[in-house]
């Protein structure tokens, strides 16, 4: 039973996961901003129970985003590359690029 109910988990998230290579479809720049992270407590009462959150953000970097799709899988993906990478990347062509 744990054997099949492990399978079962591995196969789910096996099909989750994004393809890693393929046909760029799409580009776009993303500036650094703020993420919304998680609550933080900040004030406890007498009875340990929380009384006061505050919300933690996170600074994202900026990102030259290269999308893509893999067809063979039938999955799409996206990267992160640097500025000269995303400039010379257009769309149809393959992602990683071939040397």
């Amino acid at each position: 039973m744990r054997t099949a109910i492990a399978l079962v988990i591995i196969t789910l998230l096996a099909g989750c996961s994004s393809a890693t290579t393929g046909m760029v479809t799409s580009k776009q720049y993303i500036p650094q901003h703020e993420e919304f992270s998680y609550f933080q407590c900040y004030m406890y009462d007498a009875k340990a129970q929380c009384t006061m959150q505050m919300p933690v953000y996170e600074t994202v970097d900026q990102c030259w985003q290269v999308n893509f799709h893999n067809a063979a899988e039938d999955k799409n993906g996206s990267a992160c590359v640097d500025q000269t990478s995303y400039d010379r990347y257009r769309v149809g062509d393959q992602y990683p690029a071939l040397r």
